[in-house]
């Protein structure tokens, strides 16, 4: 062994190092959508393995690792580092701290003389010559610099003759070019540099550096002339793997170079069948069938099958299997892919683990394919397919799916979808699915009735509606459920779908995962073509739901005098269907479709009786009465309350985040049934008691907008009394909502964290954390579909409930901003 690396191991210059892998890697993404960039194979192996046999490589056996992404992964591969003669130690970063602020974080692991080294990138540096430097200067920190021909995208930096650094210049433009020499993120420090706050916030370039440059303390950069890349980009991953194979790295290259530039590691079988050129790596247990051709720089990773397909300059990760005629060209394919028969993949294209490219497809320069996706058969992608809104492979957020149409929400997902729904069910009633008046709705819900037809199941398909009225729709055909596809009218090229069961609501989360599971395996069963069946003609679903809309009315219907009304819409598609119903009951209606300000301010000085705005999904109501004031959120939950309790019945359904004195407003003459928030279960109970005339009003002044406005009209000229009237029965809510942004990972240890700070009786746990007040209560509601918590708060008066609701806000706020230690 080499003198100098003996010296390191014994003679206690360097006796420990911290490696540095937390890094996210969002400029290598797909690749590390589901692995933390540390673990991003060169060469078949993570990149980290490379920089702890480094270390080994120089004597250095004691490690500490900093931890942050997806920090599992890496203590999975690495446990305790025997298998690579090292003794590895994690320390998990809870919050960002920079980078100065995860080496701190290892407390008092720093004793004596150290390095700092990146788990992320890849390089042969000569570990004693740069300790040797150090040692020969006095320097409290050396920084290993290189040099670089276009330094623009690293921190540049600038020393003296004898190496001392005079200067940092972060990422500078040409004009600010002082060097060639950039910063590698490498460091050897003295343990009395680190005299920095533990657990705050605390960069090396931004912080520290400039700080001990500004006291004068010695610090000097080595400038290595070994190899040293920085994996940050596509390109850059790609070639540091060529750079291996083409020998400017030193780096032990896994299995046996059999013939030169072919490495081979074993259980490959039929190489026989491969002409190849080199440099070329075949990682082990790779199979290969027919013809293939395996050009210049071409790297296959373990446990690939490729049958007759032709590569070069592109990159196979684990588990990949290519068939007959596939062509990749400076691409990456990562794990479990599957390429079928003739797909092409160009330039700089990635495809995710799990992904599959369907026959004849082609993925043209510099697409990007994120995990788990499919690609239909001869379809060109020109553009990334990304994941959508939610995690991994969860479809569903709070209430229904959504996506960007033929982005996220294409033709050929929609139709799996289709299938996967109609294989839930063993019955044979068959579906209705709906979309609203928009081509790409039509669009999409057309796909999803061909991929119910696949399956053998009859489809009723009509556009032009809204979701209630296929809720109604599946009841009165006795389907075995419904779906519908509506266009966003915010963002235009998002499209929602909402699935029904049998009894027309929205499927419960089980069911939700059903699908998922369903959906992602794919395996649904298919009918012959003697079993595919028509799409089946409706009897014009809008005026057989007008028609029972209107059956319950009994101060309207047609041929009735209704009163004056303004009506606006949030879309003109709503604003015509309203108008159109309500002039089916004999009201006089005023269009104006601005937005409920909009009809406040028409409603001034006409004889107009009420004002009605309706959202384009055709559920969510506003009011306005004569005064012009606007009744919406908790104001018309209350409205729809007091008016389901007039009526005859038994119970009420309140969901778990209304306010309190909804509760109150019962009394003693209903059962109170307190429910989960979520939309489904709201509706599930309601339709399960749907038999108490209460609970189904609610229903429908909760869930069917046309239906609420016919019945809240019905009320006021059946009772002549007016909205504002009405209002004034109401009691005072006192209510407020706040919400919070957090990350998605931080809402499960914020809750914890809140609940141990309360003792049992003051929380109820039901959903959310509810903090119980003698005054009122505060609820801490993680959101489903952002990430956020949202505060509602109720108080015995106005100020109250605002300190209540400001009080846990602040709470929150501290939680997510404070130290958070390892337990």
């Amino acid at each position: 062994m080499d003198s100098k690396i003996e010296e390191c191991r014994n003679g206690g210059i360097v006796i420990r190092a911290v490696i540095m892998a937390g890094g996210q890697g969002k400029r290598l993404r797909p690749l590390t959508c589901d692995l933390p960039k540390p673990m991003v194979p060169i060469i078949n192996r993570p990149v980290m393995s490379y920089t702890v046999n480094l270390l080994r490589k120089h004597g250095i056996k004691d490690i500490a690792v900093t931890l942050a992404y997806l920090p599992g992964k890496i203590k999975e591969y690495f446990a305790d580092g025997s298998q690579y003669g090292v003794d590895l130690q994690y320390y998990v970063e809870e919050s960002p701290l920079g980078t100065a602020g995860s080496v701190k974080n290892t407390g008092d692991f720093l004793q004596g003389t150290f390095i700092v080294i990146s788990g992320d990138a890849l390089t042969d540096l000569d570990i004693s010559q740069a300790l040797d430097f150090h040692r020969q200067r006095g320097s409290k920190a050396t920084l290993v610099l290189s040099r670089q021909p276009i330094p623009l995208e690293y921190g540049v930096v600038v020393t003296d003759q004898a190496g001392r650094i005079t200067r940092f210049q972060e990422k500078p433009s040409w004009g600010e070019v002082f060097s060639d020499t950039v910063n590698t993120g490498i460091y050897i420090l003295e343990p009395e540099v680190m005299d920095i706050p533990r657990g705050k916030m605390f960069d090396f370039s931004k912080d520290l550096f400039p700080r001990l440059l500004r006291e004068n303390v010695p610090m000097y950069g080595y400038v290595t002339d070994g190899y040293w890349c920085d994996i940050g980009d596509l390109r850059s991953y790609r070639q540091a793997q060529f750079d291996v194979l083409k020998g400017k790295v030193q780096v032990e290259i896994p299995g046996e170079q059999v013939e030169p530039g072919l490495w081979v590691e074993e259980g490959s079988r039929g190489l026989d069948n491969v002409r190849w050129q080199a440099p070329v790596y075949i990682g082990r247990g790779c199979q290969f069938g027919g013809q293939v051709h395996l050009g210049p720089n071409t790297v296959l990773n373990s446990h690939c099958q490729v049958e007759s397909a032709s590569l070069k300059g592109t990159v196979v990760w684990n588990g990949s299997r290519l068939a007959p005629g596939v062509e990749a060209r400076e691409a990456t394919i990562c794990s479990n892919v599957k390429l079928a028969a003739r797909a092409r993949l160009f330039d700089n294209s990635v495809v995710g683990s799990g992904s599959q490219l369907e026959a004849d497809s082609t993925l043209h320069p510099g697409v990007k394919v994120w995990p788990g996706k499919t690609v239909a058969p001869e379809t060109d992608i020109w553009q990334n397919l990304v994941w959508g809104s939610g995690n991994s492979r969860r479809l569903f957020g709070h209430r229904d799916l959504q996506g960007i149409f033929n982005m996220e929400i294409t033709p050929e997902f929609a139709s799996r979808l289709g299938s996967a729904f109609a294989s839930l069910s063993s019955g044979a009633q068959g579906y209705v699915v709906s979309a609203d008046d928009t081509a790409a709705a039509s669009l999409v819900a057309r796909s999803v009735a061909a991929g119910i037809q696949a399956c053998g199941q009859g489809v009723i398909i009509e556009p032009g509606l809204v979701a209630p009225m296929t809720r109604f729709a599946v009841g009165h055909y006795k389907a075995s459920g419904g779906v519908h596809v509506r266009r966003n009218p915010r963002q235009k090229e998002r499209l929602h779908l909402e699935f029904f069961n049998a009894q027309g609501v929205n499927i419960d989360r089980n069911t939700e995962r059903m699908l998922e599971t369903a959906f992602n395996a794919g395996d649904h069963p298919r009918a012959s073509s003697k079993d595919i069946q028509f799409i089946q003609a409706s009897d014009g679903i809008a005026r057989l739901y007008f028609n029972w809309a209107s059956g319950g009315l009994r101060a309207l219907g047609v041929g009735k005098e209704g009163p004056r009304i303004v009506l606006g819409a949030e879309t003109e598609h709503m604003a015509f269907l309203g108008s159109a119903f309500l002039d089916y009951l004999g009201c006089t209606v005023a269009r104006d479709g601005a937005g409920p300000e909009s009809v406040a301010a028409e409603m001034d000085g006409t004889s107009a009786e009420l004002g009605i705005f309706l959202a384009a999904d055709g559920e969510e109501i506003t009011l306005v009465g004569q005064d012009g004031k606007l009744v919406r959120g908790e104001n018309y939950h209350a409205l729809a309350t007091w008016l389901a309790l007039a009526e005859k019945g038994s119970s009420i359904v309140i969901p778990n985040y209304y306010p309190q004195v909804l509760e109150d407003m019962a009394g003693t003459e209903a059962q109170v049934v307190a429910v989960k928030s979520a939309p489904a279960q709201v509706m599930a109970e309601m339709k399960r008691r749907g038999r108490d005339p209460r609970v189904a009003l609610q229903y429908i002044l909760n869930f069917d907008a046309l239906q609420a406005s016919a019945r809240i009209l019905d009320y006021l000229v059946r009772n002549k009394i007016s909205l504002d009237q009405v209002l004034a029965q109401l009691p005072q809510l006192h209510f407020q909502r706040r919400t919070v942004p957090c990350q998605w990972k931080e809402k499960g240890r914020v809750l914890r964290k809140l609940i141990g700070q309360h003792s049992p009786g003051e929380m109820e746990l039901y959903e959310g954390v509810k903090i119980v007040n003698p005054r009122g209560w505060t609820l801490v509601l993680p959101d489903d579909e952002r990430p956020q918590f949202n505060i509602y708060a109720q108080g015995d008066n106005e100020e109250f409930a605002q300190e209540l609701a400001a009080e846990v806000t602040d709470k929150v706020r501290t939680l997510l901003d404070g130290p958070r230690n390892k337990e």
